[in-house]
């Protein structure tokens, strides 16, 4: 029964009962470096779940123009298996669509990684239809340590055809292969058209190989160096490069013991030890996820 929950809006004053939930994703969690701004800023919607007093769920909303992105949705160990957090992500889309009809009115991202998504979404794109999905990615998560990738950059040259793109020659590719892309499609979790591609040349970091296109962003996060690798008409074998590429890049810039490569690519890409250089770099299933579930980043459409 969960007649003892209260549903509501979170404040500052949430700060510690929120982190008291406890870290999530075996240690990889962003929410103790980023929970001031995710409570302060005017365009991230907070919602808790609270019994007694006690902090024991937390989900957001993220808004942009014309979009939203559900994220940071967690429930406390002990208050699991009641269904508080479908019914706090619930509370939270409801207050979402009066707060900005404008960025609901259009796509949802969200992440299944478990099965409590994977159900709610079966559901949401059911019979009623909820929801129109636009765009599916999967992704992987590889983990190593800083030597590992500093070895391996000392000792792997940089791949030659692999270019770093100047703004005419990104744009031009984008214009030769549309093929790649939906009308609306994902790049580094947001929402992306044709009429933001400058935006994308602005914000990541970016290089082309052949026919293939990858976008990359590299941040630092509470236990390792960790860079998203967004990848558009790459084949097994293509990954291979441009995990090359990046991880050249990335040694320039860590300051973890670990590192942390999140792959996302299309579904029907499936990759061996060989395709992410696993005797050279000792890849163990990073934390964010394993690299044998398979968990996937799909685009909705919110249907009227």
């Amino acid at each position: 029964m969960n007649n003892d929950v209260i549903y509501r809006e979170a404040c500052l004053e949430d700060r510690e009962g929120i982190l008291g939930i406890g870290k999530m994703y075996n240690g990889m969690d962003y929410m103790k470096k980023r929970i001031d701004k995710i409570l302060t800023d005017k365009d991230i919607l907070c919602y808790v779940a609270e019994i007694g007093g006690q902090i024991v769920g937390f989900n957001s909303m993220v808004f942009g123009q014309d979009y939203a992105v559900k994220c940071s949705l967690r429930v406390h160990v002990n208050h699991r298996k009641r269904g508080i957090g479908t019914v706090l992500s619930e509370h939270l889309i409801s207050a979402s669509k009066e707060m900005r009809k404008d960025a609901m009115a259009k796509i949802l991202i969200v992440s299944l990684d478990n099965s409590f998504y994977r159900d709610q979404m079966s559901d949401e794109l059911g019979a009623f239809a909820k929801y129109t999905c636009l765009h599916k990615m999967k992704y992987t998560s590889l983990c190593t340590t800083a030597s590992s990738v500093r070895n391996f950059a000392r000792d792997t040259p940089f791949p030659s055809e692999v270019k770093q793109p100047t703004a005419d020659e990104f744009f031009s590719f984008m214009r030769q292969h549309t093929s790649l892309f939906g009308d609306d499609f994902i790049v580094y979790w947001d929402p992306r058209t044709f009429d933001s591609l400058q935006e994308l040349y602005d914000n990541l970091e970016i290089f082309i190989y052949k026919s293939s296109i990858a976008f990359y962003k590299i941040f630092h996060i509470e236990t390792a160096t960790r860079v998203d690798i967004d990848m558009f008409g790459v084949s097994a074998s293509d990954m291979r490069v441009f995990v090359t590429a990046v991880l050249h890049r990335l040694n320039e810039g860590i300051f973890e013991n670990k590192v942390e490569v999140l792959l996302f690519n299309r579904l029907d890409v499936h990759l061996s030890d060989d395709d992410v250089l696993q005797e050279k770099l000792n890849w163990t299933p990073g934390l964010v996820s394993s690299m044998t579930n398979r968990h996937e980043r799909w685009l909705l459409r919110l249907n009227e």
